[in-house]
């Protein structure tokens, strides 16, 4: 599944940032694939069905609590 986000690169490799279903972000580590140059290609971690985290800032750690704004003209269900 190639996906276009922000990963982290940290000391514990390649991951990203997610909401659970508890609100709270969760970082998962992930394995990559192919780069295709604007977009990499992630073979394990994440399903592609998750709320990720688009630009997630350096401090984020796992469980902060969170909640999710709609985008601009996005209608609430």
């Amino acid at each position: 599944m190639a996906e276009e986000m922000l990963t982290l690169y940290q000391a514990a490799g390649p991951q990203v940032a997610i909401v659970n279903q508890k609100s709270q972000i969760e970082l998962r580590k992930v394995a990559l694939g192919r780069d295709f140059g604007d977009t990499i290609e992630v073979t394990k971690g994440i399903d592609g069905s998750e709320p990720i985290i688009s630009s997630p800032p350096d401090y984020l750690v796992s469980g902060m609590k969170v909640s999710i704004q709609p985008t601009p003209g996005e209608k609430k269900s």
